[in-house]
């Protein structure tokens, strides 16, 4: 038998959603943080040999802020589910230094049914 096979009599419980996108979030609110302003849009569009980095699931940043440091040709949209890390995340005063400079830009994202965020078409989208 192979073992990702179930035990002959293993009947699971159906699942309560079945569907994987019938109303995911029945209370969201699309986009409840703002877009980016056209200041943090220009800056990020000043330099075209410059790379974004679209972190989606960002949490709190732990993963984009060290690589802000490191390299200084580097933008970062972060987008999150989690209004509170967003919250979090905002509250960091490394966000706030780099957001001045056009470098980072974060902001509640459901991928399920949220338009792509003008932080990341503005800049002309992001390289795979």
């Amino acid at each position: 038998r192979n073992r990702y096979q179930p035990e002959p009599n293993h009947n699971p419980s159906p699942s309560p959603n079945p569907s994987p996108h019938p109303n995911p979030t029945p209370n969201h609110t699309p986009n409840p943080n703002p877009e980016p302003s056209d200041a943090w849009v220009a800056a990020a569009t000043s330099n075209p040999d410059d790379t974004l980095l679209v972190d989606i699931g960002c949490g709190v940043g732990n993963t984009f802020f060290p690589l802000l440091e490191i390299n200084p040709r580097l933008r970062v949209v972060g987008l999150d589910f989690a209004r509170s890390a967003i919250e979090e995340l905002k509250a960091n005063e490394l966000y706030t230094m780099h957001e001045e400079q056009g470098r980072l830009h974060a902001q509640v994202f459901d991928g399920t049914c949220d338009d792509i965020p003008r932080a990341v078409t503005a800049v002309g989208g992001a390289d795979a």
